[in-house]
């Protein structure tokens, strides 16, 4: 079970809290009515990527693209280069 956060007093509004947090870290500041372009990758930007020499966070906001389309293009690299 995970640790509960000590400031809250009921356990279901830290979780809620946690929840948002974890969604904020993970989709960043981008905005909700975002108009979804999709872009295609470079092989500079997959350089990049596959290099994880920064954050995931911070690469994101380098190439203008979300998290999980940075760890979604890493494994598909990864899976591209063993067969």
């Amino acid at each position: 079970m995970p640790k509960r956060l000590k400031n809250f007093a009921h356990p279901k509004v830290a979780d809620e809290y946690r929840k948002r947090h974890r969604k904020k870290n993970y989709y960043g500041d981008l905005p909700e009515n975002r108009k979804v372009t999709r872009k295609k990758w470079t092989e500079a930007e997959d350089t990049l990527v596959t290099a994880h020499i920064i954050s995931d966070r911070d690469l994101a906001a380098i190439l203008q693209r979300t998290i999980p389309a940075i760890q979604q293009r890493r494994n598909a690299l990864k899976y591209a280069s063993t067969n």
